[in-house]
């Protein structure tokens, strides 16, 4: 039986007889003896919301109907939820050598990024290949969730930004549980002409 933390703690007959939909049971067998001479199981729960806290309660019952002792363990379910770039642009900036990207990420954790010379996306590229082969990365914070995140990017990798080029930024996202963005997000965009004359 699995209860919310801080719940009433169930009796041994609470356990076994339970019915709610994060209860169950099933039978220990042979087949499932350690090499110490326990028994052991394994079992899924199902329905239970994510970055909670729990407690699990579990009774074992042997075939004369005996009741164990009442066992119980605490955890906490993890965000199954993949993070996102709610919005992210990209635009070359006056003098050429600049381009500046902007992005928004949905949740806390780390985001990563490189730039590629080239009018046209690589759709091969994996979310690992840009976690691996990342030229910048760093932590996403409340405030970044909050208000978006702006980089001004002149040098990637041994590579100088240059003026009238064409360039695809390919990003991602890790949450703080772990979570990778499903797909690459791409952001085209092109360097204006070289402008190096001081006003």
């Amino acid at each position: 039986l699995v209860l919310p933390e801080n719940s009433l703690a169930p009796t041994v007959r609470e356990i076994v007889s339970a019915q709610s939909g994060l209860s169950g049971s099933g039978a220990v067998t042979e087949s499932e003896i350690t090499p110490d001479g326990r028994y052991t199981t394994t079992f899924i729960v199902r329905g239970l919301d994510t970055v909670t806290k729990y407690t699990m309660y579990v009774v074992h019952v042997d075939d004369a109907g005996n009741f164990s002792a009442r066992q119980e363990r605490d955890f906490e379910t993890k965000d199954g939820t993949p993070p996102q770039f709610m919005t992210a642009s990209a635009q070359g900036l006056t003098g050429g050598r600049r381009i500046q990207f902007d992005f928004k990420p949905s949740e806390r954790g780390t985001y990563y990024y490189f730039l590629r010379e080239t009018q046209n996306v690589d759709n091969t590229i994996t979310v690992d290949d840009v976690i691996n082969g990342a030229d910048f990365s760093g932590i996403v914070t409340d405030a970044d969730v909050e208000k978006g995140v702006s980089h001004i990017i002149r040098q990637f990798g041994k590579e100088q930004v240059k003026p009238l080029t064409n360039y695809v930024i390919y990003a991602a996202l890790v949450d703080e549980s772990g979570n990778k963005i499903l797909n690459v997000k791409t952001v085209q965009t092109r360097t204006p002409e070289l402008d190096e004359t001081p006003p």
